[in-house]
């Protein structure tokens, strides 16, 4: 979860929003998705597309426009890109609730003792990379599609946070507000 964040909804320069039909989303089941249906509910033409190939996509032609989620939301202006729309800003102002971005779940029918493990382990793994970015570095670098430093630490900042320690009451009620599902 998290504020000021989210996917975002470009098109090529010069595209008028209202001749936008066919969209590449990063999954029909990804809050991206969810996010367009319920934000633009005019728009029905959504096809899914590997999240690094949207831009690319999107850039070529061969969709009107594109949500952009990860590292996309940060370098899709290099490709003649522009914003349509900021989803978590819309998201954000209609509700008031941080968007939900992705989570983390276990089957409550495991043990409540793994469970209890497993959110230990995340919540100490998530700990020490707040307090030792830097050795995080190397990790991320091997596994991002973008390696510029600014690109990763914005990416970082954007999508890691206090709702990764803990939804708290709010982060519930946000978690409900998009998907009707009780945390």
């Amino acid at each position: 979860l998290g504020r000021g964040n989210g996917p975002v909804f470009v098109a090529r320069q010069g595209t008028p929003p209202d001749s936008i039909r066919r969209v590449a989303v990063p999954g029909l089941h990804t809050t991206a998705n969810a996010l367009m249906s319920r934000l633009y509910p005019s728009i029905t033409q959504k096809e899914p597309v590997l999240f690094s190939e949207i831009a690319p996509a999107v850039a070529r032609g061969e969709y009107d426009a594109g949500v952009l989620i990860h590292e996309g939301r940060f370098v899709y202006r290099k490709l003649g890109l522009e914003l349509v729309a900021d989803l978590g800003e819309l998201w954000e102002s209609r509700t008031g609730l941080p968007l939900p971005l992705g989570a983390i779940v276990a089957r409550r029918t495991l043990p409540e003792e793994l469970r209890c493990e497993i959110e230990r382990l995340l919540r100490t793994s998530i700990e020490y990379a707040f307090a030792h970015r830097e050795e995080s570095r190397t990790y991320i670098k091997e596994h991002a599609r973008e390696l510029d430093d600014r690109v990763i630490d914005h990416h970082i900042d954007f999508f890691v946070n206090s709702y990764s320690l803990s939804l708290g009451d709010e982060g519930r009620r946000a978690v409900r507000e998009l998907t009707g599902v009780e945390v």
